[in-house]
């Protein structure tokens, strides 16, 4: 099976390839899940720096910390998630 998403970011981009070159289905399914939890993470993170801003904005407060703290938050989950999907593909050549 082969993902078909449309591509949105570099990451989203190496997180299906590392998916698609799995022959195994199970162990895809596995890592097509674990993506989408990964994806739901990321965005609920995306929305509440988009918020912050916007409260910014609008009230004239100052956010800028916490949204740092978001984006350092981001590429924590984007590293974990390749990893956690790295070790899902090495099931497959433990087989």
């Amino acid at each position: 099976m082969k993902a078909t998403k449309q591509l949105t970011s570099t990451h989203q981009r190496l997180v299906l390839e590392m998916i698609n070159a799995v022959e195994d289905r199970d162990i895809q399914e596995e890592m097509f899940d674990i993506n989408k939890q990964y994806l739901q993470v990321l965005a609920g993170l995306r929305l509440a720096y988009t918020n912050l801003e916007v409260i910014d904005n609008n009230c004239g407060t100052e956010h800028s910390e916490v949204m740092g703290d978001i984006l350092n938050l981001i590429k924590q989950a984007k590293a974990s998630e390749m990893s956690l999907l790295e070790m899902a593909s090495s099931m497959e050549e433990a087989k």
